[in-house]
């Protein structure tokens, strides 16, 4: 191969390099949030846990305390968007047993929006917001 050769080649490779789509960095939702969410007009659910999270890359971990529940979280986040699931159990006579699931995406400094579903309440999807408090 030519020098001619071998700096088309390098430039060829350069290209491909620079076109071939990147996956996106994980954003750092690592910290405190305050989730607010309702489901259903008029509402039928809330959630209100205080997520504590810890992140490892795209991999999330922590725990969620609600006024009624309480237990481990886990997920995973794409970029800005997040999906954890809250394996919670009842703390009180009003709370539930089961594994909520939040998608979300950051969206303001230090805030998220997305959707919640829970088998509790079969076949409905609330919505919720979050605010980083540390």
């Amino acid at each position: 191969m030519t020098n001619a050769s071998r700096r088309r080649f390098a430039m060829a490779l350069a290209t491909i390099a620079i076109v071939l789509p990147r996956p996106a960095e994980a954003a750092n939702f690592a910290g405190t949030w305050v989730i607010h969410g309702t489901m259903g007009k008029p509402a039928v659910a809330e959630v209100n846990p205080v997520c504590v999270f810890t992140q490892d890359g795209n991999q999330l971990k922590g725990t969620c305390k609600g006024p009624n529940g309480v237990g481990p979280a886990d997920g995973t986040v794409d970029g800005q968007n997040i999906v954890f699931h809250w394996a919670h159990v009842a703390t009180s006579y009003n709370g539930m047993t089961a594994t909520t699931t939040f998608k979300g995406t950051l969206g303001a400094v230090d805030a998220m929006a997305g959707t919640w579903t829970t088998p509790t309440v079969p076949d409905k999807t609330g919505t919720f917001t979050a605010q980083k408090v540390k």
